[in-house]
């Protein structure tokens, strides 16, 4: 009984560990794609970094919306298993009184009361094996949205990271482009213009006179 008790215990705090971390890794998939989405500028189709950016946004997207999947399919088992665990108890515990009555000396329950125990057991076996089937398929289904979330996350971490190491390439082949780029359409137009001699030499200034001196002196 101890054993089964700590089985159980184990079981618990290992379903709730992957139910932790199942919420977190839909929490950071979503803090990154708003992130993404919130830095990302839009731009010209074109086999370049921008086109990374844009896969890896579609990506992360594609990522929270399968955790969200997979987060709704564990709650999902999480309300099955419970059925599953009360119906077996519930069967379990009728099964043993009606084991108990038969091999009593003086039966305490009549036939017809003995009857309906006995239906109520199949029916909760029935629903059993029902639930059962359930559990199996919604834990396979969410299994199968788990994958797909861990590959769509890791696929959008690498598109990340390769558009930040092809960006300054990028940047650098369009600053490139754009500096020898000739113009479409160019005008020429001739003008004539008059030669013009390099230098002018002017004759050399002359002394005045000495009458001018004098003149001016007067």
């Amino acid at each position: 009984m101890g054993d089964d008790k700590t089985s159980l215990e184990l079981y618990k705090k290992a379903h709730a560990a992957a139910d932790k971390f199942d919420y977190f890794v839909c929490a950071v998939t979503g803090a990154i794609f708003g992130y993404e989405a919130e830095r990302f500028s839009p731009n010209r189709m074109a086999l370049d970094f921008h086109l990374l950016e844009l896969i890896s946004i579609l990506l992360l997207a594609a990522s929270f919306w399968f955790g969200l999947e997979k987060l709704r399919y564990s709650v999902r088992w999480t309300y099955i298993n419970r059925d599953l665990n009360d119906s077996d108890e519930k069967s379990l515990l009728i099964g043993n009184e009606l084991k108990d009555d038969k091999a009593a000396e003086r039966p305490k329950y009549g036939e017809a009361l003995r009857d309906v125990m006995s239906q109520k057991f199949s029916d909760h076996r029935i629903k059993s094996e029902f639930l059962a089937a359930q559990l199996q398929k919604v834990e396979a289904v969410g299994s199968r949205w788990e994958v797909a979330r861990d590959i769509l996350l890791i696929a959008g971490f690498l598109a990340i990271v390769a558009a930040r190491i092809l960006q300054p390439y990028g940047a650098d082949s369009s600053a490139h482009a754009a500096a020898t780029a000739q113009p479409s359409h160019l005008e020429l137009t001739t003008t004539h213009s008059l030669a013009i001699p390099a230098s002018i030499q002017l004759p050399p200034a002359q002394a005045p006179t000495q009458a001018a001196t004098n003149k001016t002196s007067k």
